[in-house]
């Protein structure tokens, strides 16, 4: 296209052409115009005027092309001819020359974007000494509204039209382009969408949203596109100097082409810059003096002389902001500390800012403005002898051009729970500042590039530590402190409170008295935990009110905030301070077989604590819940479905797990079914039992025989009671405690309650059901144990073909009585008869599952008869096998895996191996020494 379609236009005038320190060039969109684009109605001048009279060592223009007034139906060249055309044209007219900056709306941040991009020395002249853009309503990703109007005829073929087109694969490209090439954060940004509908723009139309905030936003790290209530003409027709879009632009100006009068402090922040770098990275400083212009004397803040355990914290922190993460973010939940430890890195590290350190609180968001405004004030940074006579409006501005500048700054963002906020205030990214952020929320928008770092409960030692702040009388290793810090979960808030407790009443009550009344139900209400006035970070010292203050916010009319009370109150149902896998606590809520709605309201009601500091996300996309913020929730949760709907949810998953026959699998829940049961046990009811039952099974399947017969021996005086003498589930208790009893030893006591067990089967199930089976293969176990082959031998058989018969001959339990006769034949002697039986056995647990613990006692069996017929390379193979699906199922410490190698060290031994079987020998013992178990298993 010819140059002369092209017209850049000044604005105002600058001071002289050897003073003028930079370009600023206002580019329309489509279908603009070069003065009214930019001008509200019935206003005299344009927000671009106010701008050039502020800054008049600037040169400010309009760029006028030709998609203006009534030329944009002729227009016929593609917006990479124009770029480089309109490149050229402010090359010959005295651009590219000096730094420079865009400010755009709709289409002409597009033709800015590829001007820069375009290859041509003028337009690489120009691209070099740009320093600021700033989009307004600028169609990144194209608009709908092209799409929809290029259906009337008339306008199908404009170019324009084509380039402005919803998702057109040029514009992604350009904008991925664009992305890169501003990475570097030489080039500061400004981006602004409409958030209103524009009724009528260009032809009578339906209202419509011409570019949405998706298409606004070019997705540049650390910029966010800020809503401004307009439509999409209006939102550059401010018609107020204090407009944000003015002010705002006005900031970016001051930053990236400062004024003749900014250059003796742009030479001091060049010197101040220096000392960022040097921020120690592995020695944490000790609390000093923060530098002048330093808000914190207005705040009352100062260093803990009791602070203890944060120094790992502390280096991570200044790392991060060694490395140029601008925003840090310190996450955890209330009492944490999170706000003690921004305090103490402030009193630290200060001295490596020389801007100064702020802090803002930014619980009320209607106190922030003037916390910011305080910031430039007497007493503060002092940025002009009149600012105090200054509107509060005005004095924000002037802080936040300040920290805009160059110079390091740290400002903290105390309790900073909303990412709306975050985005509002924050300093423009690219300058000196680095913020520090406390919050309980844990997750933040990835787009907001800020650096998360989540801050866990204190070590033990630590902990300790700190309550001998208080009582340095008492030693490091006093027994009460140690379970005092550990009754508290090593929560800082609880633990400073406790401690001046312990102060308060050091004459009258001692540490275990103090521990005796903590462990009480009702621990929140205990004065330790409950203090009058503040902690030193100026917060209340009440652990209850704290906890509150997030518990609070959830909102009744909100159903995922009703949600997550309920959820709430299911996880203060589990075992606190343990993690808690997802899907159980999904299914306390949702309960079993849930859709897919349901199912993603328990996931948003999740997320929902989690981001209020009400639970913790916890690895393996667990969860947990503090053991103090669990006695609060159980303080305020009223649900009387939550425990019913947790013991459904526990004993489900344990059920579900343990017929796995893989007691690793079931750590996991561990915790919950023994703290869900131990609650349970008050009731006697047939819930109680079950859980009994399970956590039986599941105890007796890791080789805890004391703490399983514990339960079994309840499950089966519940069941009795609940049930009857003569119910299956009884039969079923009565069998799980002979197990136990049997593995124990204890052959006299087991082997009438697997008697009566069958009795009970047989009477109420019938002789051929699979569950009389069950009780004959356990009673005939225990009469091979004892050495009656004879007498196990017909139940054994019995049991096989019931088993056959109701199960079929490819059932699990089938193989599992296959597998015990044979080894009863076997050790019989009658070889002949036990292979063929063993072999069926291993054939069908190998199709149904080549990792069960039954094919390894096939496997060990048959690799036994085998190494008697001579076949020891056999023999070695088989319980090689053994050994390897007894250590995935059981652990490598467990019995079942040194039984398997002291079989096999013989018959190594026997094929010239010495060694290996003497090691194989010694790895047995040293198991046998730990360790105890059996591979028959019950509930």
């Amino acid at each position: 296209m010819h140059s002369s379609a092209l017209r850049l236009q000044p604005i105002g005038s600058a001071l002289r052409a050897n003073v003028v320190r930079g370009d600023v060039v206002f580019v329309h969109g489509f279908g603009g115009d070069p003065r009214e684009t930019w001008r509200a109605n019935g206003a005299s001048s344009a927000w671009p005027e106010w701008l050039a009279d502020a800054r008049r060592d600037l040169a400010f223009h309009t760029l006028t092309w030709p998609v203006a007034g009534n030329d944009w139906l002729s227009v016929t060249d593609a917006l990479t001819t124009l770029a480089s055309a309109a490149a050229a044209y402010l090359c010959a007219n005295g651009l590219g020359g000096r730094p420079v900056c865009f400010v755009t709306h709709s289409m002409g941040g597009l033709l800015v974007k590829q001007m820069l991009r375009d290859p041509s020395p003028a337009a690489q002249a120009i691209a070099e000494r740009t320093r600021g853009v700033v989009f307004v309503a600028t169609p990144h990703l194209g608009s709908g509204f092209a799409n929809v109007i290029r259906r009337i005829p008339i306008l199908s073929s404009a170019i324009a039209l084509v380039e402005l087109e919803r998702d057109r694969q040029s514009l992604s490209a350009l904008n991925d382009w664009y992305r890169t090439w501003v990475a570097d954060g030489s080039c500061l940004h400004l981006v602004y969408h409409e958030a209103r509908r524009t009724r009528k723009w260009l032809l009578p139309w339906p209202s419509i949203l011409v570019v949405p905030r998706e298409s606004a936003d070019p997705g540049i790290a650390k910029v966010i596109a800020t809503s401004i209530d307009a439509d999409h003409i209006e939102i550059v027709k401010p018609a107020d100097p204090e407009h944000r879009l003015v002010k705002e632009v006005r900031i970016l100006l001051d930053s990236v082409l400062p004024s003749l009068s900014a250059e003796p402090q742009a030479a001091a922040a060049e010197s101040a810059e220096s000392l960022l770098p040097s921020l120690p990275l592995d020695v944490v400083p000790a609390p000093g003096q923060l530098p002048p212009g330093s808000q914190f004397a207005l705040r009352g803040l100062h260093p803990n002389p009791l602070f203890v355990g944060r120094d790992d914290d502390l280096r991570v922190l200044a790392r991060n902001m060694n490395q140029g993460r601008s925003i840090v973010v310190t996450t955890g939940i209330g009492g944490v500390g999170k706000t003690q430890l921004a305090i103490e890195f402030a009193f630290r590290y200060g001295q490596f800012f020389p801007g100064g350190v702020f802090w803002i609180s930014m619980e009320r968001a209607d106190a922030i403005a003037s916390q910011v405004a305080a910031c430039g004030g007497p007493g503060a940074m002092e940025l002009r002898p009149d600012f105090g006579d200054l509107k509060q409006d005005d004095q924000v501005s002037l802080v936040r051009a300040a920290w805009n500048d160059r110079t390091p700054r740290l400002v903290v963002f105390d309790n900073c729970e909303e990412e709306s906020l975050l985005r509002e205030w924050w300093p423009a990214p690219g300058g000196g500042c680095r913020v520090l952020v406390t919050s309980r929320r844990p997750a933040w928008d990835p787009t907001l590039g800020v650096t998360p770092y989540a801050l866990d409960i204190l070590a033990p030692e630590a902990s300790v530590a700190l309550l001998r702040g208080f009582r340095p009388d008492l030693a490091s290793d006093d027994p009460d402190l140690a379970a005092i810090a550990t009754e508290l979960d090593h929560l800082p808030l609880a633990l400073h409170l406790a401690g001046s407790y312990l102060r308060d009443r050091q004459y009258d009550m001692s540490p275990a008295q103090v521990l005796r009344e903590l462990r009480q139900p009702q621990m929140m209400e205990h004065p330790a935990l409950a203090r009058s006035g503040k902690t030193p970070t100026g917060r209340e010292a009440h652990v209850w009110r704290t906890f509150a203050l997030g518990f609070d916010r959830l909102n009744s009319a909100d159903q995922i905030d009703v949600d997550a009370k309920a959820l709430l109150a299911r996880a203060a149902c589990l075992a606190p301070g343990e993690l808690i896998p997802r899907e159980l606590l999904v299914v306390s809520l949702v309960g079993e077989g849930p859709d897919a709605v349901d199912r993603s309201r328990a996931e948003d009601a999740a997320r929902r604590l989690v981001d209020l500091g009400q639970m913790e996300g916890g690895g393996g996309g667990g969860f947990r819940l503090h053991r103090l913020l669990a006695a609060f929730a159980r303080s305020v949760a009223d649900d009387a479905s939550a425990r019913p709907a947790v013991d459904r949810a526990v004993l489900g998953m344990a059920r579900e797990l343990n017929a796995t026959g893989d007691p690793r699998r079931a750590e996991s829940i561990l915790p919950h079914l023994r703290f869900v049961t131990d609650a349970a046990l008050a009731r006697d009811d047939v819930s109680a039992g079950d859980l009994c039952g399970s956590l039986d099974y599941l105890l007796d399947a890791r080789g805890d025989y004391a703490g399983a017969r514990l339960y079994s021996e309840r499950a089966l005086a519940i069941r009795e009671k609940a049930l009857g003498p003569e119910h299956p589930d009884t039969a079923t208790s009565l069998n799980n405690l002979a197990l136990l009893l049997q593995a124990q030893g204890d052959f006299a006591a087991a082997r009438p309650l697997y008697e009566r067990a069958l009795a009970i089967n047989e009477k109420v199930l019938g002789p051929e059901h699979p569950d009389t089976a069950t009780s004959l293969n356990n009673l005939a176990g225990l009469l091979r144990a004892q050495g009656d082959f004879a007498a196990a031998r017909p139940l054994y058989e019995r049991a096989l073909a019931i088993r056959e018969k109701a199960l079929g001959p490819e059932h699990p339990d089938t193989a599992t009585s296959l597998n015990n006769l044979a080894l009863l034949l076997r050790a019989q002697g009658d070889f002949a008869a036990a292979r063929p039986l063993l072999e069926r056995a291993i054939t069908v647990l190998d199709r149904i599952d080549a990792r069960s613990s039954g094919l390894a006692v096939s496997l060990f069996g048959l690799a036994l008869i085998v190494r008697a017929e001579g076949d020891l390379a056999r023999a070695s193979s088989l319980l090689e096998r053994a050994i390897e699906i007894d250590e995935a199922a059981y652990g490598p410490d467990h019995l079942e895996v040194a039984t398997d190698l002291e079989a096999l060290a013989p018959i190594v031994e026997e094929l010239g191996d010495r060694a290996r079987a003497q090691k194989l020998r010694e790895r047995a013992a040293r198991i046998r020494a730990r360790s105890a178990g059996s591979k028959e298993g019950g509930e």
